[in-house]
């Protein structure tokens, strides 16, 4: 899956660019502009890589949020799913989180009620 997004801060700014998803494990965020920012995922580790500064930070995928979308299978059970929301019209929404790996952090996905489709994903982390 491929497409554009805009991505919202904490303090509402916005920056947007090309996304590229491939499960199990693999996506790729290219912020758009002159940031130069690149967010790499490869199965094992993320990677924020900056163009412009050449510099880059590394973790461990396990360790983020991101996991709960690029996991081998997507669970929506179990100890993971903090809710489930359907508006009877046009979306469902799913809340999916980990306190013991992940603190406060979250990942809410949104699908569309008829085909299915996700339609967006937010990442909350532990800052809001």
């Amino acid at each position: 899956m491929s497409g554009d997004f805009v991505q919202s801060g904490p303090r509402e700014e916005k920056s947007g660019g090309r996304f590229f998803l491939q499960c199990p494990g693999k996506l790729r965020f290219d912020y758009a502009g002159k940031s130069g920012i690149s967010l790499i995922a490869d199965g094992k580790s993320v990677e924020i890589y900056n163009e412009r500064l050449k510099t880059s930070h590394l973790d461990s995928l396990s360790k983020t949020p991101l996991k709960l979308l690029l996991d081998d299978k997507v669970e929506f059970s179990g100890s993971r799913l903090k809710s489930v929301k359907d508006d009877g019209a046009q979306v469902v929404t799913i809340k999916l989180a980990d306190k013991s790996v992940f603190g406060n952090s979250n990942i809410t996905m949104v699908f569309d009620r008829k085909s299915l489709d996700l339609r967006r994903w937010s990442l909350t982390d532990e800052r809001g």
